[in-house]
């Protein structure tokens, strides 16, 4: 986890929460912000703000990034994301706190798994501590950044190829001047990134 500083808001989505401390006198195991949209697909947060128990998120925040409205989805659906930002609005400096993940790794949304975040985002020390802003006139604010990985094509089992039927012209091979045929030999190269493999999920 990295934790960082910065004057800009989150560009995606920024969620206020007032009367925060009530929803910790009321043990409320979690709470959802409205639905954004990024990308094309639609996104939300969820916030635990007594931690998520599961996940080692005792005494502190647990905050979530959900993908939301999947019913229509085909099947084995997956959607990429390279970078989770996730940011805390210090009120009295007007800065935000910055936490992304340290590893840098491909975050896989799937049927099996629809939200990504920290169980330890924020701990309740740092967030009752007046000195740090977070929560002020009990309000806290919290927002985050998205960067969605855009596959221009996905393989599926019946499809196992790729191609151009017309990548180029015979004419503009054979022109000599282009410099594509030299002493009878042309040279194809072909990069390729696998930006996953997505296994049927039942």
């Amino acid at each position: 986890m990295i934790r960082s500083t910065r004057d800009l808001p989150a560009p995606h989505y920024t969620f206020q929460i007032k009367n925060f401390s009530l929803l910790l006198r009321m043990k409320k195991k979690k709470c959802h912000s409205g639905q954004f949209e990024v990308d094309g697909y639609q996104w939300r947060l969820v916030l635990y703000p007594n931690g998520r128990k599961n996940s080692n998120g005792k005494g502190h925040i647990s905050l979530y990034l959900e993908i939301a409205d999947t019913k229509d989805f085909p099947h084995g659906w997956e959607v990429n994301v390279n970078i989770i930002r996730f940011f805390v609005f210090d009120q009295i400096r007007d800065k935000y706190l910055i936490i992304q993940d340290a590893n840098g790794r491909v975050k896989h949304f799937h049927n099996l798994k629809t939200e990504w975040g920290f169980a330890q985002l924020l701990s309740h020390d740092s967030l009752n501590d007046s000195s740090n802003g977070y929560l002020f006139d009990d309000t806290c604010v919290f927002g985050v950044e998205v960067f969605v990985i855009k596959a221009e094509y996905w393989f599926s089992d019946p499809d196992t190829s790729y191609g151009y039927h017309k990548f180029l012209a015979v004419r503009d091979l054979m022109e000599t001047s282009n410099g594509y045929l030299v002493d009878d030999a042309l040279f194809i190269e072909c990069k390729i990134d696998v930006i996953s493999v997505v296994k049927d999920f039942f």
